[in-house]
C-alpha cells in the first residue's frame, strides 16, 4: 500500500508543471491570492517576477525564461507579439485606476489640482512613463490637466508603481499617483488617504497578457489554463477585490 500511494504520489508531481509569470508590480497584491488559488485548483506551481512592463519586456527579449506575462498595458506584450515571442497574442484582462495618495490626512484631495499645486506639496512620485504604463497615464493626465508644466520639478520618477508607494511610505514624497491596486494591497492599506482620479481625464490602463515561447509543453498547457482561470469569473472576482475593474 505505501509503494502505491509513493507511486501515486511520484505520477501526480510529473503531472503538474510550474510556471514563471513576469507580471507588472500593479499586479502584486491580486496575485498573492490568484496565484495558490490557481494552484489549490490546478496543482500548478506559480512562481512570480515583479516589475515595470518595459523591463520586464525587455528581460523576455534578450532571453528570460518566463513563461507568462502579465503587463499593465496592451502594447508592452504585442511588441513581443510582432517580435514572435509569443504563443498567440496578447489578452486583455484587467483595467487600472489611477489614484492620487498621501499619508497627509490633513490634504484635501478632492481638490486634486489644488493639492498637487500647493506650495506644501514638495515632492510628487510618478512611475517612469518610459517603462511603466501607470507613469505614462500620470504624465498623460496631468499634462490634460494643464498640470505638468507647473509641477514638473516637484515630480520624482520611480521604476515602476510599487518604488512610488515606497517613496511615499517612506517619507520621500508629499504626494504619490499610483496604481489603485498598490494603494489596495493588504501591507499598505489604510496608510493615509487616497483618491481615484477622475477616468474621464485618465487614459484607460488596460492590462495585458500573453503566453510566452520559451514555454515547454507542460508549461505552456500550465500557462493556457492560467490564462482561462484569470479570466474565469472566479480570476476576476478576486482581481476586483484588489482594484481593478474589467475591460468594457
Amino acid at each position: 500500500m505505501k509503494r502505491l500511494m509513493f507511486v501515486l504520489l511520484c505520477c501526480a508531481a510529473s503531472l503538474s508543471a510550474q510556471i514563471t509569470v513576469a507580471a507588472a508590480s500593479s499586479m502584486q497584491g491580486a496575485l498573492k491570492e490568484l496565484g495558490p488559488v490557481f494552484t489549490k485548483e490546478t496543482g500548478d506551481m506559480v512562481k512570480l517576477v515583479y516589475g515595470s512592463s518595459g523591463k520586464l519586456m525587455a528581460q523576455i527579449k534578450s532571453g528570460a525564461p518566463f513563461d507568462v506575462f502579465m503587463s499593465a498595458d496592451l502594447a508592452f506584450p504585442e511588441s513581443l507579439s510582432v517580435a514572435k515571442l509569443t504563443d498567440g497574442k496578447p489578452v486583455p484582462y484587467a483595467r487600472g485606476t489611477l489614484v492620487l495618495w498621501t499619508l497627509d490626512t490633513s490634504t484635501n484631495l478632492s481638490d486634486y489640482k489644488k493639492a498637487l499645486l500647493a506650495s506644501s506639496c514638495r515632492k510628487i512620485a510618478v512611475a517612469d512613463p518610459h517603462t511603466a504604463p501607470y507613469g505614462r497615464a500620470a504624465v498623460a493626465f496631468l499634462k490634460s490637466e494643464k498640470l505638468f508644466n507647473s509641477i514638473q520639478k516637484k515630480l520624482v520618477y520611480g521604476d515602476n508603481v510599487s518604488q512610488t508607494a515606497q517613496y511615499l511610505l517612506t517619507g520621500s514624497v508629499d504626494l504619490c499617483i499610483t496604481a489603485k491596486s498598490t494603494a489596495m494591497t493588504p501591507e499598505v492599506a489604510g496608510k493615509g488617504r487616497w483618491i481615484e482620479l477622475p477616468p474621464d481625464k485618465c487614459p484607460p490602463v488596460d492590462h495585458g497578457m500573453v503566453l510566452l515561447l520559451h514555454a515547454g509543453e507542460n508549461s505552456r498547457k500550465a500557462g493556457r489554463a492560467f490564462f482561462d482561470f484569470v479570466l474565469s469569473a472566479r480570476g476576476q472576482e478576486i482581481l476586483e477585490k484588489a482594484g481593478f475593474s474589467k475591460i468594457k
